[in-house]
Parts: C-alpha cells; sequence; structure tokens
C-alpha cells in the first residue's frame, strides 16, 4: 500500500512540473512537442512494471493515465491564467481531440469523470 501512495504522490509531482514546463512554453508562443511529453511521461509510467504485477500493474497504468488528464490538465490552465475547467478549441493535442469528440467542451463533466474513475480505480488498487 506504500508503494502505491508513494507513486501517486511522484506522478501527481510530475504531471505538475510537466504542466509547467508547457505553460511557460505556450506563454512563450512556443510550440509543445506533444510526442517528446508522451515518451517523457511513458517512459516514467514504465517504471511501474518494477513495482507492480498483474491486475495491481493493470489498474496502476491506468490510474497514471487518468492521473495524468486530471493534474496535468487542470494544472496547464491553473498556470496559464484560465479556468481549472477550461477546453482549448484550438488544440494540436491528439488526445485532447479525442476527449472533446466525447465531453465536448464542458470541463467540468470531463474532469468529474475521471476524477471518478480514479477513485474507482485507487479503491481497487488498495483492495488487491
Amino acid at each position: 500500500m506504500i508503494k502505491l501512495i508513494i507513486a501517486i504522490f511522484i506522478f501527481i509531482i510530475i504531471n505538475v512540473i510537466l504542466a509547467k514546463i508547457d505553460a511557460n512554453k505556450i506563454l512563450a508562443n512556443k510550440k509543445i512537442n506533444h510526442l517528446v511529453n508522451a515518451l517523457i511521461y511513458g517512459a516514467l509510467a514504465a517504471v511501474n512494471f518494477f513495482f507492480f504485477k498483474g491486475l495491481a500493474l493493470i489498474f496502476m497504468l491506468s490510474g497514471v493515465l487518468i492521473i495524468r488528464k486530471l493534474v496535468f490538465d487542470i494544472m496547464l490552465n491553473i498556470f496559464r491564467g484560465k479556468s481549472w475547467k477550461y477546453i482549448s478549441t484550438t488544440t494540436t493535442s491528439k488526445i485532447d481531440q479525442f476527449e472533446n469528440r466525447i465531453f465536448g467542451y464542458n470541463g467540468a463533466i470531463k474532469y468529474c469523470v475521471y476524477f471518478g474513475l480514479l477513485i474507482i480505480n485507487i479503491v481497487i488498487l488498495f483492495l488487491l
């Protein structure tokens, strides 16, 4: 259980840092390379393979992705001076474009769904 708490905390901190870096790029009118971001985060998420196995690994990896969407997106908005639930209509992120097709431009609904999924995910991980 302590591994789970430490992993969640580390991923939250990493996402805050990455959101700050990208917010600074956006505010400076610099391009964000989403592939580089995905590779960095994928490498960090891969560390879970050393600490979790079986169902715990599956739920940990899905939890890491949910944490990414919740923490990174919300912190990016805040660092840019936007509302926490802001949704860009001009995003170049393929993931964001896919989400916009599902949730529309209602960030509150999107983040509530992700938060609910994260709670379910964490409860399952604690029960495993």
